[in-house]
């Protein structure tokens, strides 16, 4: 969290014992930096999303954030697309015994 808090994504205040605290509402906000983690995203690209997007558990989309994870699925679409011809060409060669030549 401390790395979160660092990087602008969460708010600390120091408690009297010196110690870092957060917000209950933290718990909701690293799950949903995570969730977007998972989905390829970095954490560059999470600090650009509204504050709307961290703050409630199972919250609508942002409309600001639908094109940023509308272009994040084309990418990856394009990438199975790629992994794909790659696994045929694979298939294929080792069907015919050959190094790639025709």
């Amino acid at each position: 969290m401390r790395h979160y808090d660092g990087l602008g994504l969460l708010q600390s205040f120091r408690a009297d014992n010196g110690y870092r605290r957060f917000r209950r509402v933290a718990v909701v906000q690293v799950q949903q930096i995570q969730r977007f983690l998972t989905a390829g995203f970095t954490l560059e690209e999470v600090r650009s999303f509204p504050g709307c997007m961290l703050m409630i558990e199972g919250a609508a989309l942002c409309t600001e954030t639908k094109q940023a994870q509308r272009e994040r699925l084309a990418a990856i679409e394009d990438q199975m697309a790629a992994l794909e011809r790659q696994r045929v060409a694979l298939m294929e060669m080792l069907q015919r015994g050959t190094q790639g030549l025709p």
